[in-house]
């Protein structure tokens, strides 16, 4: 399953361009329209979900593409926003499906931000060199998307050196780290992350990408 995943992984590279932190088109990329859009039960709209860690690899099509909808998809369900009525506690193969839409490939950045604000979360882009200052942020209770790279954080799914998104949904103060979840983690769930690590995951984006942080 190893060998599949890495051929998948490189066969997807993210680009960017660095003036801009955006993630370059990729072939085909369409509207951020997608089918699951608007679509929440009203059983569903007036029932607080809880927090979990997302795998992007559910078996899903477009599963090792899917790190920009299975990080929305845990933004979502933690700041508020309006998650997909497709959206189970024990599946969520087809919410990141329904939240990617008619988008091919991997999510630019930008789609990331207005997916997320046409769900009712709004945030902060950090771009470049002030992407680190998104770092204090998240210590005052912000969360955050960043774009990072494969091989920064051990124990993946996936050969080092390609754009990749996380979600950091909290920060302990006691312990002085960060709740990390990494969507392609082999233990398929969240990790602590100290300030270096968190500093090293922002500075260290893949080749032709730019540092990139959304708090919300």
């Amino acid at each position: 399953m190893l060998a599949h995943l890495n051929k998948k992984i490189a066969a997807g590279v993210l680009t960017a361009a660095a003036a801009t932190g955006v993630l370059a088109p990729t072939p085909d990329t369409h509207s951020n329209q997608g089918s699951g859009f608007g679509t929440v039960a009203t059983a569903q709209a007036e029932t607080k979900h809880k927090f979990q860690y997302i795998s992007q690899a559910q078996d899903q099509g477009t599963q090792w593409e899917d790190c920009g909808p299975a990080t929305i998809l845990m933004a979502l369900l933690q700041n508020g926003g309006d998650v997909p009525a497709s959206y189970t506690k024990s599946n969520q193969a087809q919410a990141m499906t329904d939240i990617r839409g008619n988008i091919s490939g991997y999510l630019q950045t930008g789609q990331v931000v207005d997916i997320l604000n046409q769900r009712g979360v709004s945030g902060k882009q950090h771009l470049n060199g002030d992407a680190v200052k998104a770092i204090d942020d998240i210590k005052k209770g912000k969360k955050a998307i960043i774009l990072a790279q494969t091989g920064v954080i051990s124990g993946e799914m996936a050969k080092p050196g390609f754009g990749h998104y996380v979600y950091v949904s909290g920060y302990d103060k006691d312990k002085k780290t960060f709740t990390v979840n990494d969507p392609l983690k082999n233990e398929r769930a969240s990790y602590q992350a100290t300030e270096d690590n968190i500093r090293a995951i922002i500075t260290q984006p893949a080749a032709g990408n730019s540092q990139w942080v959304y708090t919300m």
